[in-house]
């Protein structure tokens, strides 16, 4: 309910029901910022409850602590706005690495530094170290009111509301930040205690055991650690990213909704599918403003039912749906659509690293929690729909079941010699007298001569379950696992030339005839060429015969020729007839000529 609550008010600033008032946007602001915050408490609760039935674990690791400061210190800057402080990280990279769980520890000095953040109004905050033979005692230092020393351990209890200083000018509601950080320490076999006069300026300390294993300088030189102090160093000359977090920390406080929207996505098709229909409602609010076409399923059995008759561009699934749960859907999405040629995008309140992988695993390409700020889902919707297109875009180039058959998912995937033998039925065909046709044309008219008429034969291939493995000029050179489809689309391709011709003589052109040669037999299909430039390609005496069939149209004056390998593994639903039997060229043995027709024809 608190996420239909937020996503709905949201949608409203954005534009879902008109325009509003001045007055009326101040008040969904704070009816946004409110539930944001409620959201984050609930969160919280959550955290303890999970901490006090002992269901956290942690993942510990050596770790570079200078780095993973730096990093806390960089994101904390937005929550600063305009107050006259100074985040100081008095760390180095050579001091010994600790052993702990990078994201806890991160969440640790996270809650430290808002807290610190929170009660200073100008100064500085500075985060040191020191470390004995044992334990390594991190402080955060601000220059902020103090804290009574009866306070000093009411602080790290839930809920707890302490004065901060003598004139009872300042007081703080600790929420659950400090508790949470104190039981994480604890987790760790550390400590988390403050320190403060009581007048002005509070420390904050914990200890975090040092890393026992190899020796210090061994740690400090590894791959780890290092990488660790290389994204530490991408990310503070990053500044488009500090200012993308400032951005985002402005929206969700101060719920400014920007004029522009960073993405466009109209015409978009998109299948929404919760068994809330209020969040559905703040999907459909959110995405009919930027022009998306919607369809909505209330299950996954109905989402599943929907994909039948149309697949959109992507689909926004819940995880918790009674029944049939969004990984199950999934799962079953991926047996038809790989992750590239339809996106799915988990959009749930379930936010553990184990629900993530599990997503994952299940075939999603992103994960989103809720609530979710509602720039950051129609980016990330937009990037993964252009990916999809590039996908679409590269199969123009390498059809998708040429990569299938190789056993890769994505071009990318492609190396050098990549090969897989199969047994298919290769279908060539050609345009009789083409250079005659286009000696009077300008290059111009050739290609789109060439391409009109390709449209027009191209569909028709894989309409019939085959795919174009090559346009060779005029020619088209197309393979079909099925031997039956290969001969319909061979038809069907004779049966759209008499509408073509028919639209060209309107224009005054002369009529275009074709043959068709098709041969069954194993192939190798695979990459050839130079690293630097390859191409997928067909190996096979196959192709030769194939296309030697379609040359022998003219001779016999038929404009589809099969082999008798065809024949052979044709259903009762063709008969065929001898024609010859003749040597072709690259042939050592004679090659069986026959005609095909449809029974009852």
């Amino acid at each position: 309910p608190l996420n239909g609550i937020i996503g709905l008010t949201d949608s409203l600033l954005q534009g879902a029901a008109g325009n509003l008032s001045k007055d009326v946007r101040h008040n969904l602001r704070l009816v946004v910022s409110s539930g944001r915050r409620l959201s984050r408490l609930i969160t919280d609760i959550l955290e303890v409850s999970r901490l006090k039935n002992e269901d956290v674990k942690l993942h510990q690791t050596p770790l570079n602590m200078c780095a993973l400061t730096d990093l806390v210190v960089m994101l904390s800057q937005p929550l600063l706005k305009k107050k006259p402080i100074r985040l100081i990280n008095a760390l180095n990279d050579d001091f010994p690495p600790v052993y702990g769980d990078e994201d806890r520890l991160q969440q640790v000095l996270h809650n430290l530094l808002a807290n610190a953040i929170e009660f200073t109004e100008e100064g500085d905050i500075t985060v040191s170290a020191e470390w004995d033979k044992a334990f390594m005692t991190v402080c955060v230092e601000d220059s902020g009111a103090g804290i009574q020393a009866d306070d000093l351990q009411r602080i790290f209890q839930s809920f707890e509301q302490v004065k901060m200083n003598i004139d009872r000018r300042f007081w703080r509601a600790t929420g659950l930040g400090l508790s949470i950080s104190k039981r994480l320490v604890d987790l760790h076999g550390g400590r988390l205690w403050a320190e403060s006069d009581g007048v002005s300026g509070s420390r904050f300390l914990l200890t975090i055991p040092l890393y026992e294993g190899q020796e210090v300088e061994e740690v400090l030189a590894s791959a780890e650690i290092n990488k660790q102090a290389a994204v530490r160093q991408t990310l503070l000359k990053d500044h488009s990213l500090s200012f993308e977090k400032s951005r985002r920390h402005s929206e969700e406080d101060d719920n400014e909704v920007p004029d522009k929207m960073p993405c466009q996505l109209t015409n978009m098709k998109i299948m929404v599918v919760d068994d809330e229909q209020i969040n559905r409602q703040v999907l459909v609010n959110i995405l009919e403003l930027q022009g998306c076409q919607l369809t909505q399923a209330a299950s996954g059995a109905e989402a599943l039912s929907l994909l039948q008759e149309t697949t959109p561009d992507l689909v926004i699934l819940d995880v918790m749906m009674p029944n049939m749960n969004g990984y199950t859907v999934c799962q079953e999405i991926r047996k038809t659509w790989s992750a590239n040629a339809l996106p799915i995008l988990l959009l749930t309140v379930r936010s553990r690293a184990s629900d993530l992988v599990e997503g994952f695993n299940s075939g999603a390409n992103d994960y989103l929690t809720k609530p979710f700020v509602t720039n950051e889902l129609l980016c990330r919707i937009n990037l993964h729909h252009r990916m999809s297109q590039a996908h679409n875009a590269t199969g123009r180039f390498v059809p998708h079941e040429l990569l299938a058959l190789l056993g890769k998912e994505h071009i990318v995937d492609l190396r050098l010699g990549d090969h897989a033998e199969i047994e298919c039925t290769v279908l060539f065909s050609d345009m009789r007298d083409f250079s005659k046709i286009t000696e009077s044309l300008v290059p111009e008219d050739t290609f789109r001569f060439v391409n009109m008429y390709l449209g027009q034969m191209g569909p028709v291939v894989r309409e019939h379950h085959g795919f174009i493995d090559k346009y060779i000029g005029d020619a088209i050179m197309a393979l079909f696992l099925n031997p039956d489809d290969a001969i319909r689309a061979a038809m069907a391709m004779l049966d759209v030339l008499p509408e073509y011709n028919a639209a060209r003589a309107e224009l005054g052109r002369v009529p275009i005839r074709m043959g068709i040669g098709v041969h069954s037999g194993p192939v190798m299909v695979g990459t050839i060429g130079e690293p630097d430039r390859m191409e997928g390609t067909v190996l096979s005496d196959v192709v030769n015969t194939a296309s030697r069939l379609e040359g022998l149209t003219k001779e016999y004056q038929e404009p589809l020729l099969i082999s008798d390998s065809v024949a052979k593994k044709l259903s009762n639903s063709f008969t065929t007839e001898l024609i010859d039997e003749v040597h072709v060229k690259g042939k050592q043995h004679k090659v069986t000529v026959m005609k095909v027709t449809v029974v009852g024809d």
